[in-house]
């Protein structure tokens, strides 16, 4: 079973295709929906800050998945992935530098980054 506690959730959005990838293996993946963007983009902010327990499973992932809004304005829409690309820009930012970080204090105490 993919879903374990402390598992990462990732979605991914190539063209008219959306994958939840689980510990980055694909989970479930959802074919030739119409605004694909505008729905990953949702499943991102959803799953973004979602934490893995013993008491998520995947009835709760997919209600998660499914509590999708609508809206015709494109102009929202718009905005709304211009700024899921940026938060996603950032948490890439934020990643860096936390392991540069871990990689600063394991030297600092001779051990491996990894173990940190």
């Amino acid at each position: 079973m993919l879903l374990q506690p402390g598992a990462t959730l990732r979605v991914e959005n190539t063209g008219d295709q959306i994958t939840l990838h689980i510990n980055d293996r694909p989970a479930l993946t959802l074919f030739d929906k119409p605004d694909t963007p505008f729905l990953a983009a949702q499943w991102r902010h959803t799953l973004r800050n979602r934490n893995v327990t013993q008491a998520y499973n995947g009835k709760k992932l997919l209600n998660d998945l499914l509590n999708l809004k609508q809206t015709q304005d494109p102009g929202l829409k718009s905005k709304i992935l211009h700024l899921d690309q940026q938060i996603t820009e950032l948490d890439q930012v934020i990643e860096a530098k936390e392991r540069e970080m871990n990689e600063i204090v394991a030297g600092l105490y001779g051990v491996d980054a990894c173990s940190l």
